[in-house]
């Protein structure tokens, strides 16, 4: 998750860590075996080479001055962005750790909870904390709604419906609505309707409320460290 963040996450404000932590979260928590484990690398490889070809065909005659090297160099306990990194990557870690340890299901969606509302900036912080588990439980109402009056095997057409809409959301509390679709379709097969959608609203409440008070914590203990620091220089 580390070597993510660094990698795709060169200019925090555009968000390129959600994207690619995400992916790392979905095929952590779907793990694949045999034949399928096959496709999966087959269909990583196709989507991969498509992303290439509109990278070169959109930026080839732009010039750069950082260079990949550079990236690493530039790694800084100092900068407030690595340490911001820092901070996404152990919290979402332990977080997958303490669900696993705990034999909680599904507990990628703890990880993704984490992760989604661990931002840079304090306010977005705060903003994404106050609607993630309220979306989730707007979510799972709406998706037992439609689950219990559609006719026939719905679950996927819900899935596809979810990301539709969140196309069309221009807010963060109504991605979170649209985002728990697909992700509660997809368990339904194992919990049941409604074991999934208490399950997802659980799993994103605990990863939400975990990402906050890691957050204060690493924040208090950053502060430590630099006024340490700042001591022994001044000494």
């Amino acid at each position: 998750i580390m070597l993510l963040m660094v990698l795709g996450c060169y200019r925090v404000e555009m968000s390129n860590h959600s994207t690619f932590v995400l992916g790392y979260l979905l095929l952590l928590g779907y793990n694949v075996t045999g034949e399928m484990y096959f496709l999966r690398l087959i269909g990583l490889g196709i989507g991969g080479a498509a992303v290439i070809l509109v990278f070169l065909k959109s930026h080839k005659n732009r010039s750069y001055e950082k260079t990949f090297s550079d990236i690493f160099r530039e790694f800084s306990f100092s900068s407030e962005k690595n340490r911001w990194q820092i901070c996404l990557t152990l919290a979402v870690s332990t977080a997958l750790l303490i669900a696993e340890l705990l034999g909680i299901p599904r507990a990628m969606w703890i990880g993704i909870a984490a992760m989604s509302v661990l931002q840079p900036s304090r306010e977005d912080m705060k903003y994404r904390l106050k609607f993630r588990a309220p979306g989730n439980l707007l979510g799972g109402a709406l998706f037992l709604l439609l689950y219990h009056f559609l006719p026939g095997d719905v679950c996927t057409y819900i899935g596809i419906i979810g990301g539709i809409c969140i196309g069309f959301s221009a807010s963060y509390g109504w991605q979170a609505v649209f985002n728990s679709f697909g992700g509660v379709a997809l368990a339904v097969s194992l919990f049941g309707a409604p074991g999934a959608v208490l399950l997802r609203i659980i799993n994103n409440t605990a990863g939400s409320l975990y990402a906050f008070f890691f957050q204060r914590v690493y924040q208090t203990g950053l502060a430590g460290l630099l006024r340490t620091k700042k001591k022994q220089i001044t000494s």
